[in-house]
């Protein structure tokens, strides 16, 4: 309908977080109270996931801390609370432990960190931003290629390391196919 929602074919709250692991803190409590309380859990992962990236990076736990709380009580990130932001808050949440995982998968071939690309992947997809995680995989992508011309050595090590984040991307999408 052209005159509701200026032609917008889908309205948010039918695809929105449903699915979302956070949907069952409302289950858990009285919903509209369970509402701040994902906002909670939310920057709570975005400290966890940016600390683990920053002490991937660093190597010192007080260094890591210290930016994953930077992380998470940025301007840019913390004041989407205010707006209800919620679905932007879960990409950028997850998207530092997504990173992580792309470098470990791409230095290392870690399955386990294959593993976590894929959860945080699906993670981004079932919240309710899916343009943000669009825009996140895009960017993703791009650092996957930059990590493996830089990071491998032979054209065979290359090959098999864009498979496995590949893969990782596949589970990724498999996992979520449902809300798309």
């Amino acid at each position: 309908d052209d005159s509701r929602l200026g032609g917008v074919p889908t309205i948010d709250a039918l695809f929105a977080d449903a699915y979302h692991p956070l949907v069952w803190v409302q289950f858990l409590m009285d919903p509209v109270r369970a509402v701040g309380f994902k906002f909670i859990l939310t920057v709570w992962v975005a400290f966890m996931s940016a600390m683990a990236l920053a002490w991937n990076l660093t190597g010192n736990k007080w260094w890591a801390g210290l930016l994953g709380m930077l992380y998470a009580l940025s301007p840019e990130f913390f004041t989407y609370i205010y707006g209800g932001h919620d679905g932007k808050m879960m990409v950028f949440a997850i998207a530092p432990l997504a990173l992580l995982a792309i470098r470990k998968v791409v230095r290392g071939g870690s399955i386990p960190y294959m593993i976590l690309l894929a959860l945080s992947v699906a993670w981004m997809i079932l919240g309710s931003h899916l343009q943000l995680t669009y825009l996140f995989l895009w960017g993703a992508g791009l650092y996957t290629l930059y990590e493996v011309a830089f990071h491998c050595d032979g054209l065979k090590t290359r090959g098999k390391r864009i498979g496995l984040a590949a893969i990782g991307l596949a589970f990724g999408l498999a996992l979520s196919c449902f809300q798309l």
